[in-house]
């Protein structure tokens, strides 16, 4: 296999793990906006929660959330690996010249991949323990303990929406940069296709 045909594979995984990673991230946050609206304005009472006299739409909303939540989580760590490996295949394989784009592109991904481990290996984690125990004494009609797990969650979920920002900030942004590097590429070998 050519030198050319691993770049462009590399470029390819890249990119492509780059796009869904991104647009994984986008669609979880307009799942979110779009379901605790909604289930506010329908303000359902929920039969699994019979005891509970705490807001009932939030936990619908939630138990539906986490859901998208954790689906994004798992595209997250597969993509973060991917995209990983396929720069690092393409660096390896491509010109040995450096450039700064190349360091940018660098950087962003880093950047991503930081900010998705910490949030999947430590606030994740806390979070989860608390909407889980939230869950479960509303679930037991315990409504003094439901509502302090409901606001430990809560007063950790601003920083969790600039962490999840950040990340499709930067998934964005290193897909924006490899896409350029790409047709400046193209533009070097005079249309020539890479």
């Amino acid at each position: 296999m050519s030198r050319r045909t691993v770049y462009r594979i590399g470029e390819t995984v890249h990119l492509t793990a780059l796009a869904v990673w991104s647009g994984a991230l986008f669609g979880a946050g307009v799942a979110a906006a779009v379901a605790f609206p909604t289930m506010r304005d329908l303000a359902p009472t929920l039969g699994a929660y019979p005891g509970y006299d705490g807001e009932h739409w939030m936990l619908a909303a939630g138990r539906v959330a986490a859901r998208v939540f954790l689906v994004t989580d798992m595209v997250q760590f597969v993509c973060a690996f991917l995209a990983i490996g396929g720069f690092v295949l393409a660096v390896i394989a491509g010109s040995k010249a450096k450039s700064w784009l190349q360091f940018f592109r660098a950087l962003a991904l880093g950047v991503a991949f930081l900010l998705a481990s910490f949030h999947l290996l430590i606030q994740g984690p806390s979070m989860d323990r608390d909407l889980r125990a939230y869950w479960d004494a509303a679930a037991a009609g315990n409504n003094e303990a439901a509502q302090t797990h409901q606001q430990a969650f809560a007063r950790q979920h601003p920083n969790a929406s600039r962490v999840m920002t950040g990340t499709f900030i930067a998934t964005l942004g290193a897909l924006g940069l490899g896409a350029w590097s790409l047709a400046g590429r193209a533009a070097a070998r005079d249309g020539e296709p890479l």
